[in-house]
């Protein structure tokens, strides 16, 4: 096997030639047996599809292959990854040996389907994860004319819902219940508002303990806005408890018989996340929620809307919006503006 991490990488990269033309693309894995048997899986791919003949058709690992490649740059490229790594797993049930050509609604609907029954996820996750596909479709399709015309995919219908949220004493019982690796992760995440990605995957490079503040790059955030974060007394203790365990991730966790510490790839939410919902008592609660968590906190203590928006990274002044009902700090003096006159009549007067 070939597999290998590349500098300035988490995760391991396959490169080997096969009739003369060479493959290299990210397996999306940080864990080496998982890597290489994507690779093994691309080579039988490969294989398969030049000893059968198949002609005018493309290996959907093909188009993973190209895709990737082309979209490295982006802050997004984890969640790309992962939705990817969703769908190649639904592929495989269906048809191991599946090209793009093949690929059509129903299949699509099926994989997601599952997806959602399993993990429980919101609509707008699903149609996130749509649209992830339909990119990679559209571009096989307009600019590398490998297929002749984009499937309709479904869109989920999503219902307009404020954020969720939990209380204090609903926090403390997820830490306490939650598994000793996660322990940590979910408690910065609630004094951070840091989002899955970042929280999992944060690096002792964006750590500066001489200026005391944690600095989350724009190439590693959704809306490509570095975010600043200050290190509190309770973040800093969380940082010193996790120092020594990996050179650059701060969190890690061991497999069941192994002292070995491994960063994350990914959550595992069917046998970690939704356990630890049920012990904790939680309905409908997801990782993304952490955020919604700690934002309506701070609005509820006093942090505006400004402030509110630059600590956690938002492009967009809707954004924060959503959690401008749980204050009505803001709107007091605003509503104190008007009032009855003196002589009790029922006229407005606008103070000056």
């Amino acid at each position: 096997m070939s597999v290998k991490k590349r500098k300035g990488s988490s995760y391991f990269h396959y490169s080997f030639r096969y009739k003369g033309s060479l493959y290299r693309a990210s397996t999306g894995s940080k864990i080496r047996e998982d890597a290489e048997q994507v690779e093994a899986t691309v080579k039988k791919s490969l294989w398969q599809n030049y000893e059968l003949g198949v002609k005018g058709k493309h290996p959907w690992y093909s188009a993973l292959e190209k895709f990737l490649n082309a979209k490295k740059h982006l802050a997004t490229l984890d969640e790309y990854i992962f939705t990817f790594e969703v769908l190649t797993a639904g592929f495989e049930k269906i048809n191991p040996n599946i090209c793009l050509e093949d690929i059509n609604r129903e299949i699509v609907e099926t994989i997601f389907d599952e997806y959602q029954d399993e993990r429980e996820c919101s609509d707008a996750r699903i149609n996130r994860m749509s649209s992830m596909l339909r990119s990679l479709l559209n571009l096989a399709s307009k600019e590398w004319n490998w297929i002749q015309s984009t499937p309709n995919l479904r869109f989920y219908r999503e219902m307009d819902c404020e954020p969720r949220w939990i209380n204090i004493n609903e926090a403390r019982t997820l830490i306490r219940h939650a598994p000793t690796h996660l322990k940590d992760p979910i408690s910065l995440s609630l004094l951070t508002g840091l989002r899955q990605s970042n929280c999992l995957g944060l690096k002792w490079s964006w750590v500066s303990m001489e200026s005391m503040q944690i600095i989350v790059p724009r190439q590693s955030v959704k809306t490509k806005r570095v975010i600043t974060i200050p290190i509190t007394e309770e973040i800093k203790n969380i940082l010193m408890r996790n120092m020594g365990r990996d050179n650059n991730f701060v969190f890690t966790h061991q497999r069941r018989g192994s002292k070995e510490h491994r960063p994350f790839s990914s959550l595992d939410h069917r046998y970690t996340w939704k356990p630890l919902i049920e012990r904790a008592n939680l309905e409908n609660f997801r990782w993304h929620d952490l955020r919604h968590t700690w934002a309506s906190w701070h609005i509820m203590n006093g942090t505006s809307l400004s402030e509110l928006m630059d600590l956690a990274g938002w492009s967009s002044y809707s954004m924060v919006k959503r959690y401008a009902h749980l204050s009505s700090e803001h709107l007091r003096k605003a509503a104190g503006n008007v009032s009855i006159n003196n002589n009790g009549a029922s006229v407005l007067e606008l103070k000056a």
